[in-house]
């Protein structure tokens, strides 16, 4: 059955009667320090983000609101106290992969709280993700046309200065080097080592103490960096002079032990750095030695270079662009018949998870009561008697994860008409690790905070918003709705700040007032819309003659590395190390694009977070 939902965010005193109202508080919660947040809840129809929607928070989020509107399915408060933004793509994959190896995305799923679905993507993902267009060469028309009006109809048709980043930021008049630096303010923000910064106590001056003009001399730094024992350091760093003369370009062997080498970024390895004998101390000399007084550098995340580096640098950087990164992985897409194959089990899988069988029952059981108790629990998709058993059974097939789980926590074991009934899932290789996966679901971060309840009436909507003050850190109400009859179904889900505060309010909506059941949430609205999408026929054409491959059983036993599910484990790993190494205030993205072949369209997914101070600690040790 399709749904469409309703979400309902609970507004803050004196906020505008609209249904996308602010969410309460986060704009008043002084005298705290301001960061950059995201709103709790996103905007997107049908829990699907475009890729032009998802350019405007990359626009908004790089440029800021004095240059760009706002985007229109999302919240991004403080922009301003953004430092950076990293895209990392993971071109091949799609919301398939990621739900069939749930398991091995732990650390996407533990992390990032806001998850998407994003529509099969073009030949152009990229360009259109950032905001590109690509030119397109008229046919029949030379590459090159010198002078004459053509050159410049051409030109003009092919690129859009105006929506260009840079003079959007600057404009179109030419400006002077000192617009472009950065005060001293602004690398406070970006945090820049200054003096008197928390962690610079051993860090030398670059001695750039000379007056900053439109005429000092540029110099373009880029670090590469390793993980040790004790942190990011320094492996190798390149200094170029204005005309492209590369006045310095070192290897630099780690004090501490290589715990990770970043060899994909870098190219670098323990082995290239065997026989280095430079030093971060040698580095920092010729450094002082070659940059005169009034040197201005020019590079990409400086606060991180000079962070490896250990140099203090008093307001001579310049970048001219906000940081911003894109990160692309390239992985081998599902063949069009293992995805079939995938698709297919996934859908089974949910199928089975979310049905129950309930009994054993008396013979003359009366079936309308218990047809009543059964969708207590929830949106019942169909009841069947089981004929196999000597006393009645039933299969319950349910709409949504949670009320089959709701069935089994709280019906089996209770006395029903002189019967002591259990409730269990059937038992299939597609359940086998059900309690498992459940455990997951309800530990996922966008599912932290988050519960679902069943059981109201037409007026609880209103009696909930009455008696909000009850239910402190209530941040929305998600309503899903039949797209056919436009009624609203007797469940909901309520998302809180904390699973503290949601823990709370299940326990008062399950109270004897309320006469509700609930629990924590397992399926997020984009999931569940992605669920039942789903078809069960074969996408591919009748008169299309195929190899299949070894089926999925199979691969598992020869367990080779590129297999999906060791690849998933692997780029799951290779993320959480990349994440660690950013700096605080960095809103970071993921996107699985999706596919796009011949025979079907894979859905993408998108995760996305604002990287907070406290979790900057390097990853742990991998299982």
């Amino acid at each position: 059955m399709e749904l469409e939902t309703e979400t309902i965010p609970r507004k803050r005193k004196g906020a505008p009667n609209s249904a996308l109202a602010t969410e309460p508080d986060l704009e008043d919660e002084e005298p705290r320090a301001k960061k950059a947040r995201l709103s709790s809840i996103l905007f997107a129809e049908n829990d699907v983000v475009t890729h032009k929607q998802l350019c405007e928070l990359l626009k908004y989020a790089v440029l800021g609101k004095s240059t760009v509107p706002e985007p229109s399915w999302c919240q991004l408060l403080h922009q301003n106290h953004l430092n950076n933004v990293v895209v990392i793509i993971l071109k091949g994959m799609s919301q398939l992969h990621f739900y069939r190896f749930y398991l091995e995305f732990r650390f996407l799923r533990k992390t990032f709280r806001h998850k998407f679905s994003l529509p099969p993507p073009k030949s152009s993902f990229l360009f259109d993700v950032i905001g590109l267009q690509k030119k397109k060469l008229a046919r029949g028309f030379p590459r090159t046309v010198k002078g004459g009006p053509l050159t410049s109809a051409i030109l003009k048709s092919s690129i859009n200065l105006q929506n260009d980043p840079i003079i959007q930021k600057y404009g179109c008049e030419k400006v002077g080097l000192t617009r472009c630096l950065l005060t001293k303010r602004e690398m406070e923000i970006f945090h820049f080592p200054l003096q008197g910064s928390p962690n610079c106590e051993n860090f030398i001056l670059a001695k750039c103490n000379g007056s900053i003009t439109d005429n000092s001399p540029l110099f373009g730094l880029s670090c590469q960096m390793c993980l040790t024992s004790k942190g990011r350091e320094l492996t190798r760093i390149s200094l170029v002079a204005e005309g492209g003369h590369c006045i310095m370009d070192e290897l630099v062997k780690p004090e501490f032990k290589i715990m990770d080498s970043f060899t994909s970024f870098s190219g670098i390895t323990k082995k290239i750095l065997n026989p280095v004998p430079t030093e971060l101390k040698d580095v920092q000399n010729l450094l002082r030695q070659l940059l005169p007084p009034d040197a201005v550098l020019v590079g990409h995340s400086l606060d991180l270079d000079l962070k490896v580096l250990k140099v203090l640098e008093e307001a001579r950087v310049e970048v001219p662009l906000f940081p911003f990164s894109i990160v692309q992985f390239s992985f081998e897409p599902f063949s069009p018949i293992f995805a079939d194959e995938v698709k297919q089990s996934m859908k089974t899988k949910w199928i089975e998870m979310s049905t129950v069988y309930v009994g054993p029952f008396i013979k003359n059981c009366n079936i309308g009561p218990l047809k009543k108790m059964f969708k207590s629990m929830g949106p019942v998709q169909s009841v069947t008697l089981v004929l196999e058993t000597f006393r009645p059974y039933f299969c319950v097939q349910y709409e949504v994860l949670e009320a089959a789980q709701l069935a089994i926590e709280t019906m089996n074991g209770i006395l029903v008409e002189g019967s002591y009934i259990r409730v269990h899932r059937p038992v299939t290789e597609f359940t086998l690790e059900c309690d498992t996966l459940v455990r997951e679901l309800e530990q996922d971060c966008e599912n932290q905070g988050t519960i679902y309840v069943t059981g109201f009436g037409k007026a609880f909507k209103e009696r909930l918003l009455e008696q909000s003050s009850l239910f402190p850190g209530l941040e929305a109400m998600i309503l899903p709705k039949d797209v056919k009859s436009r009624q609203q179904k007797k469940y909901c889900f309520l998302k809180f700040k904390s699973r503290d505060s949601a823990q709370v309010a299940l326990e008062i909506l399950k109270g004897k007032d309320w006469k509700l059941k609930g629990r924590h949430a397992l399926t997020p609205m984009h999931l569940q819309t992605w669920l039942k999408d789903i078809h069960p026929e074969p996408a591919m054409p009748s008169g299309l003659q195929l190899v299949p491959p070894l089926l999925e059983k199979h691969v598992f036993q020869i367990m080779e590395e590129n297999h999906p599910r060791i690849v998933a484990w692997r780029c799951n790993r290779k993320i959480e190390k990349l994440y660690h190494c950013l700096s605080p205030g960095t809103l970071c993205l993921i996107l699985l694009p999706g596919t796009n072949n011949t025979f079907e369209l894979h859905p993408g997914l998108g995760l996305m977070k604002i990287k907070e101070e406290e979790e900057s600690d390097p990853p742990g040790p991998g299982v």
